[in-house]
């Protein structure tokens, strides 16, 4: 989201403020009362017609401490997110989306209204849902160490195994497109390559009063050498950061 390269690093020294998401404006009906990271009270920032969930930064951490505090500032992060997403449209932001003051946070909303605007209109009552589906690998991948051997028949063998994956993912891609095509807005998939548990991750934007209808309908998937698993309700983070055309599929193999 080419609009967030306004917003500072979070390990900046001046920054006091860290942006969780961004919701509709003149809203009636009060908001959750919250507590996000560093327990910090979450307040919500008016901006005409958008609003921005703020809070007060966590106190930088000391070298020592910040690896096993980053996993508990993170679930907090998401907690927040997750709590407004519950109740209505939000445009959920990655972790350390940071500014100094609340006046800055006004002029970038400001500033990047339209796009912010259409935003929420395209998330307009929606959730991400997943489904992860573990593949069977078609060819046996090579060892590591034929990977790595410079000759091209190694090369070449890696390459096969590599594009098969590729093809297999694409094929229960669209299996599962194809079943689950009434049920939702939008869709894109990824593979993940690993020798051992290679795993297509697909992200389904799905309106909140079809979500019975989209667990119903995964039930009725059928697809040969893949163990999916399903996930969500979530706020559509892969939406906001991920590919903006409806019914895309981004597979590439890894060579």
């Amino acid at each position: 989201m080419a609009a967030l390269q306004f917003l500072s690093n979070s390990r900046d020294a001046a920054v006091s403020y860290l942006l969780y998401c961004i919701l509709h404006g003149r809203r009636g009906g009060a908001r959750p009362t919250l507590r996000g990271v560093g327990e910090q009270t979450v307040s919500v920032l008016d901006c005409g017609a958008l609003c921005a969930a703020i809070s007060g930064a966590a106190a930088p951490r000391t070298e020592d401490s910040a690896a096993g505090a980053q996993l508990d500032d993170l679930l907090a992060y998401a907690r927040v997110v997750e709590a407004f997403n519950r109740y209505e449209t939000v445009v959920p932001m990655r972790y350390g989306c940071c500014f100094a003051r609340p006046a800055q946070a006004r002029t970038w909303m400001l500033a990047n209204a339209a796009h912010l605007s259409a935003l929420l209109r395209r998330l307009e009552g929606c959730v991400e849902m997943g489904i992860r589906a573990l593949l069977m690998a078609t060819v046996p991948p090579p060892a590591p160490a034929a990977r790595k051997a410079a000759s091209g028949a190694a090369y070449l063998a890696a390459r096969k195994a590599d594009l098969s994956l590729a093809q297999h993912g694409e094929r229960v891609a669209h299996t599962i497109r194809d079943v689950m095509a009434d049920s939702y807005r939008e869709c894109f998939a990824q593979l993940e390559h690993s020798a051992k548990s290679p795993m297509l991750s697909m992200y389904f934007l799905v309106e909140r009063g079809r979500l019975g209808h989209f667990r119903e309908t995964y039930a009725r998937i059928a697809t040969g050498g893949a163990a999916l698993m399903l996930s969500g309700p979530w706020p559509p983070y892969n939406f906001v950061c991920g590919p903006t055309e409806a019914e895309s599929v981004l597979i590439r193999p890894s060579i």
